[in-house]
């Protein structure tokens, strides 16, 4: 059985992120499944940028775990073979809303919209 058929590709459990005084990231559950495109929107782009690079590998969180693959110890040179990651911040269609331009993407992908939605 391949690694990626015995679990979720991507769980986070409790995941928090402290700088100094300041919390940017609590409590942050969630389970991505194959097939499956995570997308956020905030008004804060502090934390949007902090969630990503804590799960592209290139920050450690101050608490919670990140499990791909049913792999904790997963190394980022493996990781990157293994997903696709693309970055909103200048790539949005700006004469498209934002649910279009997340529809187009999940379409890119092989997604029909009931499911994207």
């Amino acid at each position: 059985m391949s690694v990626e058929a015995t679990g979720a590709p991507l769980r986070v459990s409790e995941l928090g992120l402290i700088r100094g005084e300041r919390v940017i990231l609590s409590n942050i559950n969630f389970v991505l499944d194959h097939s499956e495109i995570l997308g956020v929107v905030s008004n804060r782009i502090e934390p949007v940028n902090y969630l990503f690079r804590i799960l592209l590998l290139l920050e450690n969180p101050s608490s919670g775990s990140i499990v791909y693959f049913n792999n904790p110890l997963i190394k980022r040179r493996e990781l990157i073979k293994k997903i696709g990651f693309y970055s909103c911040q200048m790539d949005l269609l700006e004469s498209s809303t934002v649910l279009e331009n997340l529809l187009l993407l999940a379409s890119m992908h092989g997604l029909k919209k009931e499911k994207a939605l």
